[in-house]
């Protein structure tokens, strides 16, 4: 009780000194008092705290009125944060903390401010307000604090806790959002919170006035804020929310602070995935408040502090359970720039559209904004949503959004939509579009929202048009179902009806697409739909309808067609018109170009059908179908339209044999006959072709007028007589058909008129050669059907009897002379072909041969396949297809009839007429062309020989002649051209069909010796036996390449055939494979081809066999050997997947040993192969055989030819592709497999690297960082130990090697080393390599890649790298990863501190370059500071300790990695820096400068100052020096005597026990030789003498200077100028610091003076230049300095003799030191003499030496004026001409005057006397 009487006592003397203090003293009062007053309050006794309070009354009162009086801001922070302070106690600091900060600078404030942050997020709300404001006041200093971001060692202690972490963000995201109401509004409702910021708080920040202290405040402010947020929170992730909320402030400052602070976070990809920051993004736009649906998960303990905090509020804890309840939350929507920019984030991440309530709520939020901006960036964000989402979590929530974007883009009810622009409506309608084709279901029988659309589509511009069209084909799948229900099928067929005919062609085009997506092929209405958009007036759209209403072939649409009577009661519904044949020109309510599409199409299916063996039409349908192809047979009808009607008619009337043809009615006959009938005169030759046949079919209604008139045309033609070459065209193949037709079917014999016409017209010269062709084609046909109905054309009964019909072909013949049209040759040669068939005469069947064989020479391809089939009709052996032939448009090989060898009678005799023929023709097309130098000859031979063999078969004379054909044949395999190749190729498989016994095999040993590479002559064809003949040259089959060019290409495709055939052991199996290689090419169409000699089942035993060849071969870099084996393995693999995966491994082994191949086509066909092989394969399938692949791959990689090259390109990005999809962390990655793969892959990448190929080097880098970037980190947790020393070792083996030559050129072309090697170590880490080791250090959220198992096992390597790396960029990288890994794992790096911690330190102590050495010392630093011991750590510093003491040149390497760890783990070494800091104050005296300088900062990091580092650490220091001075290094001993020197000029009392020993040590240096430098020794001295004198314990001191001066003097006698200057400096130092010495001291100065007295005199004998030399021969002292220690000496001494020392003075050689001693013996009293002023005056006369004159000056202001020695020197004259001399001071000049004045009454009274 004592004690707290006497401290309320106390209190009371206190409150009456307080009283009568005056206000200027106040505050220094204030300082001590009011902390201490404060304390008081924690005693808790009432009287004590009574008189406290009546203090701080007190003090309120009398701080009130003075605005400016500081108060204690530091003293109360540590008031409120002591552990001992009380309730009472810490609510008044933090109160007076308030005002103070008000009072303060913002530095001070923000100083104080990292003190009390901590804990404020647990202190209480009160509190927490008032600590927010005083944080509002040092926000500004903030602004200049932290201008950027800091480095990587985590955040400071500031905000070490999350929970502080958590309230700061808040606070700082919600100053960055809040604006101050505006000055002209009215008064706000305190509780009514702005956006962004909570009520709570915006009444704080609405009343602080540290935001408006002046303009700028606010801004400053918020600057501020952020940097503390990028100092204090080193996370991108809780940097990410105050960076974004900035860059929208309206204050351009802030957003640039914002968005420069953004760019430091770097790559954001990654950020904005985590789901603790993109909840906190999205709650920047919805506020704090729960939302619906929303998971309040509670983070995991890497989630960002801000997040937390955000998380645990929208979880719904109680306000009284987190501060941030009640003063910062719940916090509103930010603004909308704010959510703006959060918009823009969150569209980029896949996190953000899997938190699907929260995100649909911000999209409501912004499509609900009046700004257009955000709006756009809603609909946007919606869009992102829509499309990443998961489908489970979008399909129950996707509708209010989708309602929200369709009132954007229908302009339906609400403000907003209006206002909506063409950006905002396209980014709805794709986030529309998008949700449509996700979610199907949200718009299923929406059928009202479609109609809405296409209404829209109508009326939107251009713009956005094409969007609402994409939106519409998404929106499409909603409604694929609509063909169940009857109701929704028929509205949506009504709406899409609606718009097929719009005005608007975007809205056409989308009802087709609607037509065609919605609705199944066979839907009729939608069908018919296509068929009106075909006939659209804009192009594109009927095109899309055409390509809707004709599917590719084989495809699902082309198998779900309609019914073909289904299609046609549709059109005949829509338009019942067409079932009637109206008029000509009648409107059907169709449009001639829909119902040309709908006529292609109606064929299109009645073709199908009776593809599919359907029932033929019945009469009713056929009679309706003709109805509707009417209007097409109209004269006004477009032309294309015309033909497809005629091509249908001809079709529906039946193109059969007879019997099978159906009746059309003749009511139907009698209406279309006539239109026919007229069209055969049309210009167009396919219509009137058409419609001649046409009129064939229906030759019986045709009107006998119709008839008459063809007859008259002709008759006029043939007469020479003026008629239309159409109606003469149309005539003669209409009277032609009409009479073949009705000779076929057994009607009456044509008049005679019609042939007599006919023939005249062929015959006669001066008629058309197209109207005369194709009346002698006319002619051939009623030839032909007269030998199939009546047996020939003689005989009485038939009107061909009378014909000549050599002549007719004698008029043909000409029709085959170059100069006739190319249709008109084809159209002769298929005449005379018929001809010869039709009437088989001897004259006939030579001229017919012989004119056919006449066009051998032809070039072109159009007349050999037409010539082929004639010929063999005259050949004889085979039949026409006459119906056919009256059917069809063209005549080709189609028109020969069956199998080859069938003749309508069997085995008929052939006459001898024939034979005759026959063996001219074999003779020709065997013997001469296939021999002919000429290209044309040898191309006809080809295709002759091969029709005959093909049509005609086992005719006796081609039986006899097989082995010759053969010979021919074989050598057109290496044709130029691919035709003859084929046909070749087709002859030789067609020659062994006919062959059989030992023919056969004869011939297939034949082509295989021929293929196999063995030269290969021909014997001549002998066309008179029936063996060959064994004589005679022919073409030769060259082996080897095979011939040049082309041919060496077309003969590999047969070898390479051959090959396989042989290595089957089965010959013949080359010629199946022959014929599967052609089974596509044109020489393959049409009937009668020969069947396999091989059965299916024989080759597919034999397949594996030959399937890894095969296989290759199929992607062989030559296209004829591709193409050949592409179609050999469609047609001879059934199902090739399952082949391919039955065989997977017999095939890659197979393609491995090719891929090592010598043939560079072998190679590169076996990588191709590979690639394709292992293209989507699982690893159980590829793992047997994944090493090798990679490296055969990239072995062909590395080959010398380019397209090898590309090939083993695509085998490693296969191989790549599928690295990627086992080790990656998305698509379910089995986490086994992918260790497995990466077990075999990445020590292949590795070695890849040390390639020297760039293209595997680049493969393997750009394969090994996409590995390692996306891998799990428990994967590659598994392989970091061998995968981070290569990668280290990669980053110097990848760089440009012409750095190495710049590196060794720096210093010519005048480049800083040290920067060059920092850039390259910068580039080389930035690159991928350097992302790469990043990667396997980084903390990821799935987890952390290197922990501390990892990190113990790639410790090693670490080592290895550390010590034996070559190259800047390995050793840089190699000190960046381990210190980059120290700080991220922290205290988890202990096991890594044993390995690696001495080997870098040895290797930073070795580095040559500066940059390297600075990295390596960092992560020494680095593991120090979080893993190593203390006993390491000084086993470490001790390394150091000895570089920097030893002789090879490590002082600087020491000590820039001492200064490291000085400043990176200070906690860790600050109990060893007492063993470092007396070395460092050694060594900071070093030489060099750069070595100096950073020991001097290891100096200032071990101590507090200067002098209490000295003199504390005095003994140390001179132990240090006394051992440098004893060693052997003069760089060593000039650095101890600096320190030495400095250390007893600093703290003299602290060196004086030691400075004994020292100044012995240091004098026992003076002696002997003299080297560079040692003038430092000399230096020394006078400082340690002086501190010895203080320590006259020892007694010693007299001795001590005796010593000491000895030394000097015998210093001042060494021969070197410099070094005995430096001596008489430091010996005149002695002495002034002697003056006062004791009567001991004074003697010795005397004998000292007597000395110099004398030296001077020698110097003065021996004379010398003036001024100091500095050689280093013997030479005079120096003048100036001797001057100066003479002076000095006499001070000393007792101012012995001055008479003589000044004469001795002023007898040196002129200088500054001289005449400055001369002026102190002359202020010390000495007489002036004539030779001190000759000496002034000599002085005041140097005019170019300045400080003479000011010495001089000096001089003579120190001796007086009345001495007569002064003025008989002239010394007046000299000081008035210098006064007057401009060239001096004006200061001088004043002085110079003065002395004037003052001298003149003396120089009177001299002249006086």
């Amino acid at each position: 009780m004592a004690d707290v009487g006497q401290e309320a006592e106390a209190l009371t003397v206190v409150l009456t000194r307080l009283a009568s203090t005056p206000d200027e003293a106040l505050e220094k009062l204030l300082v001590r008092l009011l902390p201490v007053v404060i304390k008081k309050l924690s005693l808790g006794d009432p009287t004590v705290q009574k008189r406290v309070l009546a203090i701080l009354s007190h003090v309120n009162k009398r701080i009130q009125p003075l605005p400016t009086l500081r108060l204690p801001l530091a003293e109360l922070a540590g008031v409120y944060t002591s552990p001992t302070a009380g309730p009472m106690s810490r609510n008044f600091a933090a109160v007076y903390l308030e005002r103070a900060g008000a009072r303060a600078t913002p530095a001070d404030v923000a100083d104080v401010l990292e003190t009390l942050i901590p804990g404020l997020a647990r202190r209480q709300e009160a509190h927490q307000s008032m600590f927010l404001k005083l944080i509002l006041w040092g926000l500004p200093h903030f602004d200049k604090r932290y201008a950027s971001p800091g480095g990587e060692e985590g955040p400071p202690p500031v905000l070490a806790d999350a929970s502080d972490r958590a309230f700061f963000l808040s606070f700082a995201c919600q100053l960055l959002t809040y604006q101050p109401p505006p000055a002209s509004a009215a008064p706000a409702d305190p509780a009514r919170s702005v956006p962004g910021t909570s009520a709570a708080l915006a009444a704080l920040l609405n009343g602080a006035e540290a935001l408006t202290a002046g303009p700028g405040a606010l801004a400053a402010a918020k600057r501020g804020s952020l940097g503390a947020c990028a100092a204090w929170c080193r996370d991108p992730r809780d940097l990410l929310l105050p960076c974004t909320l900035a860059c929208a402030e309206p204050d351009d400052a802030v957003a640039e602070r914002g968005q420069a602070t953004l760019r430091t976070l770097g790559d954001l990809s990654a950020v904005v995935e985590e789901e603790g920051v993109v909840k906190v993004l999205m709650e920047s736009g919805l506020g704090t408040e729960p939302v619906e649906g929303a998971a309040a998960a509670a983070p995991g303990p890497d989630a960002p502090s801000l997040a937390s905090a955000a998380g645990a509020s929208a979880a719904g804890a109680a306000a009284t359970s987190h501060p941030l309840q009640s003063l910062l939350h719940p916090v509103p929507p930010a603004p909308p720039a704010a959510l703006l920019r959060a918009l823009g984030l969150l569209t980029r991440s896949a996190a953000a559209a899997a938190d699907v309530p929260r995100a649909l709520a911000l999209v409501r939020v912004a499509l609900a904004s009046p700004q257009r901006r955000l709006r756009t960036a809603g609909a946007e964000f919606a869009a992102w949503v829509f499309r990443h989402a998961a489908l489970a979590d979008l399909a129950p929530a996707a509708d209010p959004a989708l309602a929200a974007c369709l009132a954007l883009v229908l302009d339906g009810a609400g403000e907003t939509a209006g206002a909506a622009d063409a950006g905002t409506r396209g980014a709805a309608l794709r986030a529309v579009g998008t949700l449509a084709q996700r979610v199907p279901a949200c718009l299923a029988g929406r059928v009202d929202v479609a109609a809405a659309l296409f209404e829209a589509l109508a009326r939107e511009p251009a713009g956005t048009r094409a969007l609402l069209q994409e939106t519409l084909a998404g929106a499409s799948q909603a409604f694929a179902g609509a063909q169940a229900d009857a109701g929704a099928r028929a509205q949506v067929l009504a709406v899409l009806a609606a718009h097929i005919r719009s005005p608007q062609e975007a809205a056409r085009a989308t009802a087709l697409q609607w037509a065609a997506k919605v609705f199944p092929g066979e839907d009729v209405e939608a069908r018919y739909l296509a068929v009106v958009a075909a006939g659209d007036v804009r192009g594109a759209v009927a095109a899309a309808a055409v390509d809707s209403l004709t599917p590719v072939p084989g495809t699902r649409e082309e198998r779900g067609l309609p019914r073909f009577l289904d299609m046609l009661g549709c059109l005949l519904r829509h338009h019942p018109a067409l079932g009637r044949v109206g008029a000509v020109g009648a409107d059907s309510g169709l449009s001639l170009k829909s119902l040309a599409a709908a006529v292609r199409f109606l064929e299109r299916l009645r073709r199908s059908e009776i593809e599919r063996m359907e029932a033929a039409l019945p009469p009713a349908a056929l009679a309706s179908y003709a109805a509707l192809l009417a209007p097409g047979l109209g004269p006004n009808a477009p032309t294309a339209l015309q033909a497809g009607a005629l091509r249908a008619l001809l079709g529906a009337l039946g193109a059969g044999a007879v019997g099978r043809r159906p009746a059309v009615d003749e009511a139907t006959a009698t209406a279309l006959g006539p239109r026919a009938a007229a069209l055969t005169a049309h210009a167009n030759a396919p219509v009137r072709g058409l419609a001649a046949r046409v009129a064939g079919r229906l030759y019986a209604a045709l009107p006998g007028s119709v008839r008459d008139a063809w007859r008259r045309c002709l008759e006029q033609a043939a007469a020479g007589k003026r008629v239309g070459v159409e109606e003469a065209l149309g005539a003669a193949a209409a009277l032609g058909l009409v009479a073949a037709r009705g000779v076929l079917e057994g009607q009456e014999p044509p008049p005679e008129g019609w042939v007599a016409a006919l023939a005249s017209c062929v015959t006669t010269g001066v008629v058309d050669p197209e109207v005369r062709l194709t009346a002698a084609q006319s002619l051939a046909f009623l030839a032909a059907a007269a030998r199939e109905a009546w047996g020939g054309v003689a005989g009485e009964q038939t009107p061909l009897a009378g014909i000549d019909w050599s002549e007719v072909v004698a008029a043909i013949v000409p029709l085959l002379e170059p100069s006739c049209s190319q249709i008109v040759q084809q159209g002769a040669v298929g005449a005379l072909g018929t001809l010869a068939w039709a009437v088989p005469e001897a004259g006939i069947l030579e001229s017919v041969a012989e004119a056919l064989l006449g066009l051998h020479g032809r070039r072109g391809e159009a007349l050999l396949f037409p010539t082929g089939e004639a010929l063999c009709l005259v050949f004889g052996g085979t039949r026409l297809q006459l119906h056919h032939l009256l059917d069809i448009e063209y005549l080709g090989l189609a028109s020969l009839d069956g199998p080859r060898g069938s003749t309508p009678g069997g085995a008929a005799p052939v006459s001898t007429e024939r034979q005759a023929v026959q063996a001219k023709m074999l003779e020709a097309v065997v013997g001469r062309f296939p021999d002919s130098a000429k290209a044309e000859q040898r191309a006809a031979g080809a295709a002759w020989l091969t029709a005959l063999l093909q049509h005609v078969g086992p005719s006796p004379l081609i039986l006899a002649r097989l082995s010759a054909i053969q010979e021919a044949l074989i050598p057109m395999l290496g044709e130029d051209s691919e035709l003859v190749q084929e046909l070749a190729s087709r002859g030789l498989i067609e020659t062994h069909g006919l062959a059989s016994g030992a023919t056969r095999e004869e011939l297939v040993k034949r082509l295989i010796v021929a293929l196999s590479g063995n030269t290969h002559k021909r014997p001549a064809a002998s066309l008179s036996g029936a063996t060959d003949a064994a004589n005679g040259t022919g073409t030769a089959v060259a082996g080897g390449a095979g011939g040049a060019g082309t041919k060496s290409g077309a003969l590999l495709v047969y070898r390479e055939l051959a090959s396989m055939a042989a290595a089957l052991s089965e010959p013949e199996l080359l010629y199946h494979f022959m014929e599967l290689a052609l089974q596509t090419s044109a020489t393959t169409s049409g009937p009668g081809r020969p069947t396999p000699t091989v059965t299916q089942a024989s080759l597919n035993a034999s397949l594996p066999r030959i399937l890894p060849r095969l296989f290759r071969h199929r992607f062989d870099p030559n296209p004829k050997v591709q193409a050949a084996m592409s179609r050999v393995w469609l047609l001879l693999v059934d199902d090739g997947a399952a082949l391919l995966d039955a065989q997977l491994g017999p095939l890659l082994d197979a393609l491995l040993a090719d891929m090592g191949q010598p043939a560079w086509r072998v190679r590169e066909s076996a990588a191709l192969a590979a690639a394709e092989l292992a293209r989507g394969r699982g690893w159980g399938d590829l793992a047997p055989r994944y090493q090798p692949l990679w490296n055969m791959g990239l072995r062909v990689l590395d080959d010398v030819k380019e397209s090898v090259r590309a090939a083993g390109l695509a085998l490693v990005r296969t191989l790549r592709g599928f690295a990627l999809r086992a080790t990656g962390t998305e698509g379910g990655a089995d986490l086994t497999q992918g260790a497995a793969v990466a077990a075999v892959l990445l020590p292949i990448l590795l070695q890849g690297l040390a390639s020297s190929a760039a293209e595997v080097r680049a493969v393997c880098l750009e394969c090994l960082t996409t590995v390692c970037r996306q891998a799990p980190p428990a994967l590659l947790r598994q392989h970091v130990a061998t995968l981070v020393p290569p990668l280290l070792e990669a980053l110097s083996g990848l760089e440009d090697s012409r750095l190495n030559f710049v590196e060794q050129h720096a210093a010519g072309l005048g480049l800083d080393t040290d920067r060059l090697d920092g850039a390259r170590a910068s580039a080389a880490q930035s690159g991928p390599v350097g992302d790469t080791l990043d990667a396997c250090s980084r903390r990821v959220g799935q987890g952390v890649v290197l922990d501390e198992a990892s990190l113990a096992a790639l410790a090693p390597g670490l080592a290895s790298v550390v010590r034996r790396g070559v190259g800047v960029a390995t050793r840089a990288g190699a000190g960046a990863f381990i210190a980059r890994t120290a700080r991220r794992l922290g205290g988890g790096c202990a096991p890594a501190v044993a390995p690696l911690l001495g080997p870098l330190v040895a290797a930073a102590l070795a580095e040559p370059s500066a940059e390297v050495r600075r990295g390596l010392a960092s992560a020494a630093a680095a593991l120090a500071r979080h893993g190593a011991g203390p006993q390491r750590t000084q086993r470490a510093l001790a390394v150091l300790l000895d570089a920097a003491r030893g002789e090879d040149g490590r002082v600087l390497a020491a000590g820039q990695v001492l200064l490291r760890f000085a400043s990176e783990a200070q906690e860790k070494v600050a109990g060893v820096m007492a063993d470092v800091a007396p070395l460092a104050y050694l060594l900071k005296f070093s030489g060099e400068a750069e070595a100096a300088a950073v020991w001097e900062r290891v100096w200032e990091e071990s101590t507090a100052s200067v002098g209490s580092g000295v003199r504390l650490l005095a003994a140390e220091i001179c132990r240090e020096a006394d051992a440098a001075l004893a060693g052997a290094s003069w760089g060593a001993k000039r650095a101890g005597a600096a320190a030495l020197a400095a250390a007893a000029a600093a703290a003299p009392e602290a060196v004086a026990p030691h400075a004994g020993v020292a100044l012995a040590a240091l004098l026992e240096q003076l002696p002997g030789r003299l080297w560079d430098g040692k003038e430092a020794l000399l230096g020394a001295v006078p400082p340690l003498l002086c501190a010895a004198t203080l320590d006259v314990s020892g007694g010693g001191g007299g001795d001590d200077w005796a010593t000491a001066v000895a030394a000097l003097l015998a210093a001042a006698e060494r021969p070197r100028a410099a070094y005995h200057a430096a001596a008489l400096r430091a010996l005149a130092r002695v002495l002034e610091e002697n003056a006062a010495a004791p009567a001991g001291d004074a003697a010795q100065a005397r004998d000292v003076h007597a000395a110099l007295l004398d030296l001077a005199g020698r110097r003065v004998a021996r004379g010398g230049t003036e001024g100091a030399g500095g050689g280093e021969a013997a030479g005079p002292a120096p003048a100036p300095e001797l001057a100066i220690c003479l002076a000095a000496a006499w001070t000393a001494a007792g101012r012995p003799n001055p008479d003589r020392t000044l004469e001795v003075l002023c007898s040196l050689p002129l200088g500054t030191g001289q005449v400055e001693a001369v002026g102190a013996l002359l202020r010390a009293g000495a007489a002036p003499s004539r030779s001190a002023a000759a000496l002034v005056v000599r002085a005041l006369g140097a005019g170019q030496a300045p400080d003479l004159a000011a010495a001089a000056t000096a001089a003579l202001e120190a001796g007086p004026p009345l001495a007569a020695a002064w003025w008989g020197a002239g010394l007046g004259e000299a000081v008035a001409a210098a006064a007057g001399r401009k060239a001096l001071a004006p200061d001088l000049r004043r002085r110079l005057h003065a002395w004037l004045e003052r001298a003149a009454p003396c120089a009177t009274q001299v002249g006086a006397s």
